[in-house]
């Protein structure tokens, strides 16, 4: 019961996965949240992009066994497409105001 974001780029000759908007956004979230270095690696799902593609939309958050940070917190992130760098951290309360519309409404609690 965990999720990995994958990202696949399509070039002239090959197609090859690039890990590093995961990479960046499990770091991030790791680093914020301080979580022990035996629990997994949070959930990063893709869930959206900006109209001209060059910006991932993504929402990290615990898994359900041997979490990293609060089981039911989470924050999205916003990734440059090109390179993976986090340009944007939501808070809970931010992703809602923001991506509500996007989301399933059982993720906000009130």
């Amino acid at each position: 019961m965990t999720s990995a974001f994958r990202l696949f780029r399509i070039g002239a000759k090959r197609t090859y996965e690039d890990k590093a908007i995961e990479k960046a956004a499990v770091s991030l979230y790791r680093r914020r949240t301080g979580c022990n270095r035996s629990a997994l690696d949070p959930d990063v799902w893709g869930f959206g992009w900006d109209d001209d593609g060059k910006k991932i939309h993504l929402l990290v958050q615990a898994t359900v066994h041997q979490p990293c940070g609060e089981p039911y917190g989470f924050i999205s992130l916003v990734a440059r497409a090109s390179n993976g760098k986090i340009l944007e951290t939501l808070s809970e309360k931010q992703t809602n105001e923001r991506f509500g519309s996007l989301l399933p409404s059982s993720l906000f609690t009130e």
